[in-house]
């Protein structure tokens, strides 16, 4: 092994630590750190001399440099270490969707808002039962109140029904679907609705105290049929809804999106 001493690091003061680490030849022993762990030394450590670090040159070879010794030329040839070119990043080919699972889910944000269009119609057909409430246990109905009323709900009711028709007819991958269940009853409701109005056009028509009194009660029991079909047909499209959105977030949880 060639002793050769190589300046590396100018350091004041620091033979005021002499035999901190011990004496090699009545000088003291440096620790020499590289990235905050310590080099071991093999025979000759590095020493402090005359104020100076004296690093003996195999340090090097331990941090990757290369150093020859010339016997003829009484010299010592130091090539540093190359620096290793960063590995390349490894490109991941973007993954291609799924064109089955990006179908389904589509269909799926179409039913929900399906369900939700004809929410709003149960909710529009709760708000005219109120109305005809009011008209029934009033002495002078407002006719044109419940006519334009029952027009506008029925208008309603028809565009949604075209809706519903058309995303039925998109909806490949989703068979058990409840949108016919639903148009249908509020098909129903709109015609006891209908009922509804006529009674209280008879009840204005009739003098007699008990056939008025008869009339009013089968309007009130025709009016909590009605009212209680709508809110359990209500009650179903929005559990319709929560399900399909609980679906829906569950899927996102699983595939980790």
């Amino acid at each position: 092994m060639i002793l050769v001493g190589t300046l590396l690091l100018a350091s004041a003061g620091i033979a005021n630590a002499s035999g901190v680490n011990g004496d090699y030849n009545g000088n003291p022993i440096v620790k020499i750190y590289y990235d905050g762990t310590e080099i071991q030394p093999e025979d000759v450590p590095a020493i402090n001399y005359n104020g100076r670090t004296m690093v003996p040159i195999y340090y090097l070879a331990k941090l990757g440099t290369e150093a020859k010794w010339s016997q003829d030329t009484y010299s010592v040839d130091v090539k540093l270490a190359a620096a290793q070119p960063a590995p390349a990043a490894v490109v991941q080919p973007a993954a291609q969707p799924d064109p089955q699972k990006t179908r389904l889910q589509k269909e799926q944000m179409l039913l929900k808002d399906t369900y939700e269009w004809l929410s709003d119609v149960d909710q529009s057909i709760m708000m005219y039962i109120l109305v005809l409430q009011q008209n029934g246990n009033s002495s002078i109905p407002n006719y044109y109140n419940m006519d334009a009323g029952h027009k506008k709900l029925t208008d309603q009711y028809l565009e949604a029904q075209q809706f519903a028709q058309k995303a039925s007819a998109q909806l490949k991958r989703i068979k058990d679907h409840k949108i016919t269940e639903i148009t249908s009853q509020q098909l129903k409701l709109l015609d006891q609705l209908r009922s509804a109005v006529e009674l209280v056009r008879n009840l204005s028509t009739l003098k007699d105290t008990n056939q008025i009194s008869v009339l009013q009660t089968a309007f009130q029991q025709q009016l909590l049929n009605v009212t209680q079909a709508a809110r359990e047909n209500m009650d179903n499209t929005n559990k319709l809804i929560h399900d399909l959105a609980a679906k829906n977030l569950e899927d996102m949880i699983q595939n980790g999106e």
